[in-house]
């Protein structure tokens, strides 16, 4: 019976020292078979709350970022609006003050332009002139030396009828050439009368010279008062530099109105006060 009983109780394997008590408890949980692992109970999915209030709190928190970031954008679109009003005022000062500059400056050409055309007109007259009175003043003496058909010479009165008739008839009223001539043998009065003719048309060409010649220093100081006035127009301070390198002389922008009014102090907000609208509507919306 003892025996029996021996037989009956299995025989378990002395375990080895070395071997630790958790070493065992993952061999065997390693070992289990699979229909134990699907046996295991599976764990639930989470599902997503679908319900009206939090559909809710989603759109009212989707709608505050949308009405923030409204509000930057048009708070962002009104600063730049008014700066570029400001750079818009500014570009169109600095246009209306240097077209205004170029404006005088192509007056001041235009007044040097004509005040040297008109010192050139001036000399080119005195000198034609001039030429005109040296040609007239060199014949007039030689042209002196003759008879004309037109001059009118008093003969005296001959005791022969005959001789009271003219030798020669004075031409047409109508007729304006006038024909010199020399004759070979000149009566006594004929004489005379060129001594005489040539006597004043000495005189005449003296006086006629004296006058040109004051007449002639008058004109030249008016060339060369034109001449320096068109040289001081041209060397008088310019501008072009300053409009060049953008800067406005002083009073220029006064004098220059512009169709861009300054925008008043208040017309942009600070971002404290932004900020302060911004959590304002926050809490109204929440």
């Amino acid at each position: 019976m003892a025996e029996v009983q021996q037989d009956a109780i299995p025989h378990v394997p002395d375990r080895p020292r070395s071997e630790e008590p958790g070493q065992g408890e993952s061999t065997h949980q390693q070992s289990a078979s699979p229909q134990q692992v699907i046996a295991a109970p599976s764990r639930k999915r989470p599902r997503l709350d679908l319900t009206a209030e939090p559909r809710k709190r989603g759109k009212t928190m989707f709608g505050i970022l949308v009405g923030t970031l409204n509000k930057a954008k048009d708070e962002d679109a009104r600063r730049s609006k008014s700066e570029a009003a400001r750079r818009r005022m500014s570009l169109e000062t600095k246009l209306q003050s240097k077209l205004a500059l170029e404006q005088d400056e192509m007056r001041r050409q235009g007044e040097i332009k004509k005040t040297r055309s008109l010192a050139s007109r001036k000399e080119d007259d005195i000198v034609i002139q001039d030429s005109v009175l040296r040609l007239s003043h060199r014949i007039k003496p030689l042209l002196s030396h003759f008879l004309t058909t037109s001059d009118m010479i008093a003969l005296p009165p001959a005791a022969d009828p005959l001789a009271s008739i003219p030798l020669s008839l004075a031409p047409p009223a109508a007729t304006h050439t006038v024909l010199y001539y020399l004759p070979a043998i000149l009566l006594p009065e004929q004489e005379v009368f060129l001594r005489d003719r040539q006597i004043s048309m000495a005189k005449l060409v003296d006086s006629e010279q004296r006058a040109w010649r004051d007449e002639r220093k008058q004109g030249m100081d008016e060339v060369e008062l034109l001449r320096r006035r068109a040289e001081e127009i041209a060397s008088s301070e310019t501008v072009t530099d300053e409009v060049d390198s953008g800067s406005v002389p002083a009073g220029q922008e006064e004098a220059v109105p512009s169709t861009f009014p300054e925008p008043p102090a208040d017309a942009v907000p600070s971002a404290t006060k932004v900020e302060a609208d911004d959590a304002e509507e926050e809490v109204l919306e929440y």
